[in-house]
């Protein structure tokens, strides 16, 4: 019997890294140099100058195959996957590889120096993607420049309402704005509007350094014109945060989110649209009185 279910687990091991491998044409493996290890693809390393990050791409296929290779930020949605923002990344890699079939190559990845100029302690992390088509294989990039740690810390960059496939949100932005990466961490936001008391919790694993946390709060009733504030706790195993955040809402602002037609605004249209009629009244009766001068001349 543990015969038996030890072949079963080899079989279904087999069977889930078999069809994770099919997923793309390639293998991905690291090229270690100097202070750089990798665990479960995520890399950690010490910054050196001059040093960069390899990689083996390998083509299984028996056709010629393009990997594209982007660098991003691993910012998390407000169901806690992983999506990635290519804006202030701090590696710079080739856009493209075409690698014949079962043909390998090495490809390096250098730092950006301006990312590095100044100490810092802790450390930042990046994503590098290996994409074909739209499948990827992804690796997490964590760079320190020494063996110091960074304090935790999470700030609201932004709250507002919004519209997501016809539904209404409060949408608030978090920001880990630490170099250090958030284990376990339990956000629970607020909302307060006059009356109403909606709220929205969420348990996030892991939080990567400089990335962005989008929660979003359902309002079930209309958009009202006013201020609306937000409070969000944040908690990790070392810390508490309890964060607020406003904004206001116009009467235009949620005519546009709740749908309503905009009112004709009157001012300089309403003006041009008078002096335009005045105008064609007056050619109007100018003709009108050309034409009866005309038929009087011609009777005399």
């Amino acid at each position: 019997m543990k015969n038996i279910l030890t072949l079963f687990i080899v079989a279904v091991s087999f069977f889930a890294t078999k069809t994770a491998a099919d997923e793309v044409d390639f293998t991905v493996t690291p090229i270690l140099d100097g202070d750089q290890t990798v665990i479960n693809q995520i890399i950690s390393a010490k910054y050196h100058e001059q040093q960069s990050l390899g990689f083996n791409l390998q083509n299984n296929t028996d056709d010629t195959i393009n990997i594209n290779i982007k660098t991003a930020i691993p910012d998390l949605d407000s169901k806690g996957n992983q999506i990635f923002s290519d804006c202030n990344t701090f590696l710079k890699a080739p856009q493209t590889i075409t690698l014949p079939p079962r043909d390998s190559q090495d490809v390096t990845i250098d730092y950006k120096p301006e990312a590095f100029k100044k100490d810092f302690d802790g450390e930042i992390a990046n994503a590098v993607l290996f994409c074909q088509g739209d499948k990827s294989v992804k690796y997490i990039v964590n760079v320190r420049k020494n063996d110091n740690k960074d304090t935790e810390n999470i700030i609201v960059e932004k709250s507002e309402a919004t519209i997501l496939n016809q539904k209404r949100f409060i949408r608030i932005l978090l920001k880990n704005d630490s170099n250090t990466w958030l284990n376990n961490v339990l956000i629970d936001s607020h909302i307060l509007d006059q009356a109403t008391k909606q709220s929205e919790s969420h348990q996030f694993s892991h939080i990567a350094p400089n990335s962005k946390i989008e929660i979003l709060i359902p309002i079930s009733e209309k958009f009202k014109a006013g201020t609306y504030l937000t409070m969000t706790s944040v908690q990790t195993a070392s810390r508490t945060w309890q964060l607020k955040s406003q904004f206001k809402l116009s009467t235009s602002k949620i005519n546009l989110l709740n749908g309503q037609e905009q009112p004709i605004h009157k001012g300089k249209h309403s003006k041009t649209f008078y002096y335009v009629s005045v105008l064609f009244i007056l050619l109007i009766l100018t003709i009108i009185f050309q034409f009866r001068f005309i038929q009087k001349h011609n009777q005399i």
